[in-house]
């Protein structure tokens, strides 16, 4: 499976996981607060695409020794490229889990193709193919970007 595929499908699993919300993502959203204060949630600006600002938070628990370099998760939120958010409330136990366990957690967000194709009238029946094959490369566009900041980073 090349590359793409890899990360397409990857991006689809994480959307079928997460379950679509329909929670608007604003441009500059924080990250959300953890209740526990051994957790550290930073967000960074990893692309600017069109003028669209894309952040990632890292989630990581302070507490936790860990050998050498953390193991990363890189979470990729659910919504048809309509909806949703990076730092969405019901993930956050889920992120904090992974985190007491040594991971850190990475939340990016990606341009959201279909909905910005809507708002700008383009996306129509006889396109829809053509649409979300587009949002799916943007999609894996941004997912590359943000590995390859957390590469730069780490």
């Amino acid at each position: 499976m090349n590359h793409f595929k890899m990360l397409a499908a990857s991006l689809l699993l994480g959307a079928a996981l997460s379950g679509g919300s329909a929670a608007a993502r604003a441009e500059t959203a924080p990250a959300a607060p953890a209740s526990d204060a051994r957790f550290e949630t930073k967000s960074f600006l990893f692309a600017t695409k069109a003028g669209q600002k894309l952040y990632l938070d890292r989630i990581v628990d302070g507490s936790r020794e860990v050998e050498g370099k953390r193991p990363v998760f890189i979470y990729s939120f659910g919504g048809g490229w309509e909806g949703g958010a990076r730092n969405e409330p019901l993930m956050q136990s889920f992120f904090r889990h992974l985190a007491e366990h040594g991971y850190m957690v990475v939340a990016i967000d990606y341009r959201l193709a279909i909905k910005d194709a809507k708002a700008k009238g383009e996306f129509t029946p006889a396109n829809v193919v053509p649409m979300y094959q587009r949002a799916i490369r943007w999609g894996v566009e941004d997912l590359y970007d943000a590995t390859a900041f957390l590469l730069r980073h780490a």
